[in-house]
């Protein structure tokens, strides 16, 4: 049975260029956002159906959408876990449905349950994330160095990366009292997944 963990919440992504991240960086501190938590490498491998739904839902624009993949955190391959990241209209949560062990597998595929068997590993991604948060709670994250990858035959195996440096992205996670217009940031608001992003640049 799926666990679900996380509340609903707001989310949005704004893709800033390497030229414009200066300015960001000082609008970031002017805004009362200060660093919450370490910055640590952020992995996913995420998995789509033959139909690639979840890709093509993303570039559809569905307002309901969902996208499952497995993420760790630096090289705590074994400490990672399988999350759906579910999205209707403006909010987001996520819910972990039961995965085999990476103990006691060695196949990306053979990390899925039988109910999701019917998906295959699509994308590897990787990213550093750095974490902000202000008084009022609402939090910032900053993700820079971004490398894409086709998935590995053998969940051992290291990827060959493609790096990808023409901009970093910052998500934003607040409450819905808040008006976008208040983090004053240096850039407008443009629909981006890093997931549509990266099955691009690898195929």
């Amino acid at each position: 049975m799926e666990n679900q963990v996380n509340n609903w919440r707001y989310e949005k992504k704004y893709p800033i260029g390497t030229s414009q991240f200066i300015d960001f960086e000082k609008i970031l501190f002017q805004s009362n956002f200060l660093p919450s938590y370490p910055s640590r490498v952020i992995n996913n491998c995420y998995y789509d159906n033959v139909m690639w739904d979840s890709f093509y839902d993303n570039i559809n624009g569905l307002s309901t959408r969902s996208k499952l993949r497995f993420r760790w955190y630096d090289t705590a391959k074994a400490k990672g876990r399988m999350e759906f990241k579910l999205k209707q209209e403006d909010v987001n949560t996520k819910k972990y449905p039961p995965f085999n062990s990476v103990n006691n597998t060695s196949h990306w595929k053979d990390l899925l349950n039988s109910e999701l068997n019917h998906l295959f590993p699509s994308l590897i991604n990787q990213y550093e994330r750095q974490y902000f948060e202000d008084f009022r709670g609402n939090r910032l994250t900053i993700d820079s160095n971004l490398k894409f990858a086709q998935p590995t035959n053998q969940i051992g195996e290291e990827p060959k990366f493609v790096e990808f440096n023409e901009f970093n992205v910052i998500e934003i996670k607040y409450n819905s009292s808040v008006n976008l217009s208040d983090f004053k940031l240096p850039t407008p608001l443009l629909k981006f997944s890093k997931y549509v992003m990266g099955i691009k640049y690898i195929l």
